[in-house]
């Protein structure tokens, strides 16, 4: 059998069609197309593994990479054992072992937007994935929370708590009978950060 002979498999009732070649890597494989398949009786190899998960196998075979969700994860190094590839093996403890630092914070609107470039809805769907300038972020949902807030008498920006004002702001409250509290409904933002930068 040459390097370029087409090989046909049936992995759990999944068909798959490559070459000698590319099944290289694999001890099982190699040992399978090699020694044990006959080929006079046959046109294809039957191998009673997960029809799925073998995309995954065939496609690191090929190329050297592979991408599939986290969840997937242990189950795909059952099988990079199981056909004895111990490189992928490997790659999948690495990836298993990397911690995600993640952040949960409530941002407001002002916040929220210095981290996109986009204007954000006060009415936004829950784990909705917002385009974040650096850190990778994603939205996990809007909070309405009522916001105690200071007002200055006599309206001076810095003045934004009542132990910034002086005596003479304290004078026109008490003269004006001023309520220098008021409650407001705000829109917290409850944003998870993924601070790893490998998301």
């Amino acid at each position: 059998m040459t390097g370029e002979d087409i090989i046909k498999l049936n992995v759990g009732g999944t068909n798959y069609v490559t070459t000698h070649d590319t099944l290289r890597e694999s001890v099982y494989l190699t040992t399978l197309v090699d020694g044990e398949w006959d080929e006079q009786t046959s046109d294809e190899i039957f191998i009673d593994r997960d029809g799925f998960l073998f995309r995954f196998i065939l496609l690191y075979l090929r190329t050297g990479d592979f991408e599939i969700e986290k969840c997937y994860l242990k189950s795909l190094k059952n099988e990079a054992d199981f056909y004895g590839i111990p490189d992928l093996s490997n790659k999948i403890d690495k990836i298993m072992d990397t911690k995600e630092e993640v952040l949960y914070e409530l941002l407001t609107e002002e916040q929220l937007n210095v981290h996109t470039n986009h204007i954000i809805d006060p009415i936004l769907e829950t784990t909705n994935t917002v385009e974040a300038k650096a850190t990778q972020f994603q939205l996990i949902s809007a909070v309405p929370r009522l916001i105690k807030t200071y007002h200055c008498p006599r309206n001076i920006p810095v003045h934004t708590e009542y132990n910034c004002c002086g005596r003479k702001c304290d004078n026109i409250a008490v003269k004006n009978n001023y309520e220098a509290y008021t409650y407001d409904m705000v829109t917290l933002f409850l944003v998870r950060f993924n601070t790893s930068g490998d998301a």
